[in-house]
This record gives structure tokens, sequence and C-alpha cells, in this order.
């Protein structure tokens, strides 16, 4: 991950957390904001809050007023993730953090989210014991959601995992090959040739909840109780597609060894919720078509990142394997 250093908060800030705490309690002794060293796209800080009684409140706050990074659709993506938190995470009883507060201010332009501060940590690598925690919560999430498919599917907040969704990196991608790697163009025209049907393939999979960015540290895990106590966060990218969307995406950061067994845990949870999934050589199959959008989606995004010629050759060899394999 990149860091990106954080500004401290403003008096603002301050003075709208006073007025969330005495919500509470008129006996609020301080409120302390720990900016996070690596906030991601947005400011980000725990926050403590104490009382006078010596109780203390815990809390998460984000500004979704404007990113560090380029982002397309920055009104969309924070509408969404507010939706999410709000209308479809809060009764689920999944372990995810409770809405707290949304702060919102045309004149200003503030755009404030917070959240139950949760315990925990972050999974640092994919190939941690922990990955094995995730995937399991994941099918767990999505049996929660897979018999309101038609509802999310008519959730104007969500994107919608459809064929124009999986097609859409194609066209930018080959651009991108074509500028930064052209000696690569022939072998990515190639597997463009047979994208529409991966594009099909991947958008006729059954529906549920999807994260959209389901990544080792988008994930918190408290591990200090019985049960592991699982979190995903940063809800931003979050959809009506197929189960194994959030999967594909997971295992990416893990070793052979690692995704075995992740795929193991998955299905056990996946299946013991109600998830429809294929069998193991087509669930393999589908894997490989999601590696590939994403594969050309990341090509198509080559100039934001600023990948070399090597790297963007590098992604586009993995592409080809990828397309390959569902044309075995």
């Amino acid at each position: 991950m990149s860091t990106t250093t954080a500004p401290g908060p403003g008096a603002d800030v301050y003075d709208y957390l006073h007025t969330i705490a005495a919500r509470n309690s008129k006996t609020v002794r301080r409120v302390v904001v720990a900016p996070l060293s690596d906030p991601g796209s947005y400011f980000s800080a725990h926050v403590t809050i104490e009382y006078a009684t010596g109780r203390s409140d815990e809390l998460f706050f984000k500004d979704l007023s404007r990113s560090y990074r380029p982002k397309e659709d920055l009104g969309a993506r924070r509408d969404r993730e507010v939706h999410v938190y709000r209308n479809l995470l809060a009764d689920a009883g999944l372990g995810t953090a409770a809405l707290v507060d949304v702060r919102q201010d045309p004149v200003t332009g503030q755009y404030w989210l917070l959240l139950e501060g949760l315990p925990g940590t972050i999974i640092e690598d994919a190939n941690d014991r922990l990955g094995v925690e995730a995937v399991s919560w994941l099918g767990r999430m999505q049996g929660h959601f897979v018999s309101r498919a038609a509802d999310l599917i008519d959730d104007g907040y969500l994107i919608q995992h459809d064929y124009g969704f999986f097609r859409a990196p194609l066209e930018k991608g080959m651009l991108q090959v074509e500028y930064l790697a052209p000696d690569s163009s022939h072998q990515f025209r190639a597997l463009a040739a047979t994208y529409d049907a991966v594009a099909e393939l991947l958008a006729n999979q059954p529906r549920t909840l999807v994260h959209g960015g389901f990544i080792p540290w988008h994930i918190i895990v408290d591990t200090t109780v019985p049960q592991p106590r699982i979190s995903a966060v940063d809800w931003e990218l979050a959809a009506a597609g197929s189960p194994l969307f959030d999967l594909a995406y997971f295992t990416h950061w893990a070793n052979p060894d690692a995704r075995t067994s992740m795929y193991a845990a998955y299905r056990l949870a996946a299946e013991a919720h109600g998830v429809p999934l294929p069998p193991g050589d087509e669930m393999r199959r589908i894997m490989a078509g999601f590696r590939l959008y994403r594969t050309v989606a990341w090509l198509s995004q080559s100039s934001d990142h600023g990948f070399s010629p090597t790297k963007v050759a590098k992604l586009v060899r993995r592409a080809s394997r990828l397309s390959d394999d569902l044309l075995a």
C-alpha cells in the first residue's frame, strides 16, 4: 500500500465530535482524535470520547468530502458507502461496524462518516491464517443477501455487475497497452477477440451483495474473542454481482497453498448459508474469468497508477495466460 501523510483534524471536527458525544452525556471530559498514519484515500482517524464518569466510547471518523487520490464518481461512491452501512448492513448481524452518524453540509461541502470503532487489526497478508476466517465470513455475508438478489439488482446505489460493467475497461486497456507497451499490443488484441464471451459469463452468475474491494487490508479482525469478529470496511464499490467476485479478488494476493485452503473454507461456509456455487472445475474457470477482468481493469488504469512499460507487459502476459485457461 502507498502511504499518505494525513493532516491533523480541524477545530470543526472537534466541535462536531463534542456535539455527538453530548447526545449520550453532558459530562464530556475530552475528545482524542488520532489520525491514521496511512489513511488510504480519505482523512480517517480513531476517536476516543472520554466522559467524566470514566466511561469512554471508541469511534471511527472518515472524511468523505474529498479524496487524496483521483476517483471517478466520488459523490456516488460516498453515497453508496453510507447507503450500505445504513440500509443493508445495519440489521444484518454480520459484525460490521455500526453507523453512528453522517454529517452532510452542502454549504461547506462537508461529508463526514462516523462509525463504531472496531477492536482488532487489518489483515496484512492474505497468506495469514486469518485469510481463511475472512473468506468464511464472506460466504456467510453473501448467504445473508442471496435471497434478496432482486432487490439488490433494483438498488439504485449499488454498482451492477452486468455485461457493460465487465466489458467497460477493455477499450481503455487497449489504448494503455498501445501507448505504454506497444510490443505487447498483439498479445492483448488476441485476448480481446474472445473477451466478450468472458464478460457474458461473468455477468450471468447468480447475484448477491458484493463488497467490490475485498482485499486483506479492508478486513478488520478481532481475535480477542472466542469466535473472531470479522468486519469489512470501505464499501464504496459495493455491487450486486457474483459471489465469486470478492473471493477472486481476495485470493489474488495469496500463494497457491493458502488459496487452496481458502477455497475450501469459503465453499464450506457459502454452501452452509445457501450461496449457489458451481462445481469445482467450473468454479475455477469462473474465478479465472474474474481475475482476467481484474487484470484488464488494472491495465486500463496503467497511467493513473504510474505503471512502467515492464509492468504493463507483465500484466498483459498474465491476462493472456488467464484467457488461455478460460479457452482450454
